[in-house]
């Protein structure tokens, strides 16, 4: 039973401090002197403050006017970036298809230039070529002297040397076995 009293005494102490900090708020609130406005005043008030509610309404209607202005023109810089990007991706798809087109072009030239100065070479080198002069070469016998030679067969014969040949050529002039034979195998194998 003491353990009920001393809760009971506790308990009792806790409301009369309640008590006292009560009392002292309400001689606070009673010292503190109040404005009290007049029903004029209030109602001043109250228009001034439904005006600048009617403002503050007014600018946020505007500020979700702009808000919606602003995602149309977002939506729409979104979708041309987006036809940008499509853009830019078809134009660097376009560029390297070019290049390598360029490049391939460019080999192809490199290879032709190549073998246009390959059969210009040879093409002057056939032009210096005396075809007869290098099919019947003509010249003489460096064994024998006296006797002429096409192609390294003996021309003629001499009493004192027999030709291995069966025809006989009797010129002395070298000059002109080699005129005779260069006119023969003009008119005899030339097309023209």
């Amino acid at each position: 039973m003491r353990v009920l009293s001393d809760k009971l005494d506790k308990e009792v102490e806790d409301v009369n401090r309640d008590i006292k900090a009560y009392e002292a708020c309400i001689q606070r609130l009673e010292g503190e002197s109040h404005d009290v406005l007049s029903e004029a005043d209030f109602l001043k008030e109250k228009l001034k403050i439904e005006e600048e509610e009617r403002k503050l309404e007014a600018a946020i209607e505007e500020t979700e006017k702009q808000c919606a202005k602003v995602n149309a023109e977002l939506k729409e810089l979104e979708m041309k970036s987006s036809r940008f990007e499509e853009l830019e991706e078809r134009y660097w798809h376009e560029f390297n298809n070019f290049q390598f087109q360029l490049i391939s072009h460019q080999e192809e030239i490199d290879a032709i230039l190549a073998k246009i100065e390959v059969s210009q070479a040879h093409l002057e080198l056939l032009k210096q070529t005396n075809v007869l002069d290098n099919a019947f070469s003509i010249g003489c016998d460096k064994a024998i002297k006296e006797f002429g030679t096409i192609n390294n067969f003996r021309l003629g014969c001499l009493p004192k040397l027999q030709c291995v040949q069966n025809s006989v050529i009797t010129v002395e002039d070298l000059d002109e076995v080699q005129e005779l034979w260069s006119k023969h195998c003009k008119e005899n194998f030339s097309s023209g």
